[in-house]
């Protein structure tokens, strides 16, 4: 009778943890699913966030670039500044250097988000 009784012990024991495992799989293989659908979600939002600071960025640079061409123009044209052929040049590099100054510091900061 004890033979029988370990065998049925044995048999329903393993049944148990055979379905003991399959359920553990199952709920290990739904929780990973929602977790790569989560990172996948993120990750397109991620990307769309960086690819809206980009353009947002070079949008920022194109309207520097162009007020410097205008302080530029009016450096050239006004008769205030016109000491010396040098002297613009002077102005001229110290305007675009610390504009390229600015526009390497936003690089950094905006690539920082």
């Amino acid at each position: 009778m004890d033979k029988i009784e370990n065998k049925v012990r044995t048999k329903v024991q393993d049944n148990d943890d055979n379905l003991k495992d399959v359920f553990e799989e199952t709920i290990i293989d739904n929780i990973k699913n929602r977790y790569e659908d989560i990172i996948e979600s993120t990750k397109d939002k991620y990307l769309n966030t960086q690819k809206y600071l980009e353009e947002a960025y070079e949008r920022q640079i194109k309207l520097m670039n162009d007020k410097i061409n205008v302080i530029i123009k009016t450096i050239n044209s006004s008769n205030k500044f016109l000491l010396n052929g040098s002297l613009i040049k002077t102005y001229k590099s110290q305007i675009i250097m610390g504009i390229k100054d600015l526009v390497k510091k936003e690089r950094t900061s905006t690539k920082t988000l």
